[in-house]
C-alpha cells in the first residue's frame, strides 16, 4: 500500500540586493520542512550559501560531496547552471519548529536571491489502496 501526505507547499523568497553577503536571519511562524533551495547568482563566479537553524545549530545547506556534509552550499557558477543554480539541503536538518530562527548568508555580493521550497509540517497523512 502507497501512502501519501496531504501539506501546503509555499515558498520563502530572500532578496538581498548586493547584501546576503552578511547573515541576515527570520523567525519561523509556523513548523516546516526545506524541500528545495535555489540560488540567484548574478556574476560568473561560484559561490556559496550556508542556511542554518540558530536555534537548534543545525545547518541546512550541504556541500557537494557524497554524501553530503554540513556547511556551505555550493551555488555554481553561470557558465555551469546559468544565474539560478539549486543548493542541497540535509534532509536529516531540514525540518525546523515555529519559532526557530534561520539564519541565511552567501559568500558573495552576487548572489542576490534565495528562494526555500517548504511544505507545512506536520502534514496530514493519508493512504493509498
Amino acid at each position: 500500500m502507497a501512502t501519501a501526505s496531504i501539506c501546503s507547499q509555499f515558498d520563502i523568497t530572500i532578496i538581498g540586493a548586493a547584501d546576503l553577503n552578511t547573515a541576515k536571519s527570520f523567525t519561523l511562524t509556523r513548523a516546516l520542512t526545506f524541500v528545495s533551495c535555489e540560488a540567484l547568482n548574478i556574476a560568473a563566479a561560484a559561490g556559496t550559501l550556508t542556511i542554518t537553524n540558530t536555534t537548534t545549530g543545525n545547518v541546512i545547506t550541504a556541500t557537494t560531496a557524497a554524501p553530503p556534509l554540513a556547511g556551505a552550499g555550493v551555488v555554481q557558477a553561470q557558465a555551469v547552471t546559468g544565474p539560478t543554480a539549486p543548493v542541497t539541503l540535509l534532509v536529516a536538518n531540514a525540518s525546523a519548529a515555529s519559532g526557530a530562527v534561520i539564519s541565511v548568508v552567501t559568500s558573495a555580493a552576487t548572489i542576490t536571491k534565495v528562494l526555500l521550497g517548504c511544505i507545512g509540517n506536520p502534514a496530514q497523512s493519508i493512504s493509498i489502496a
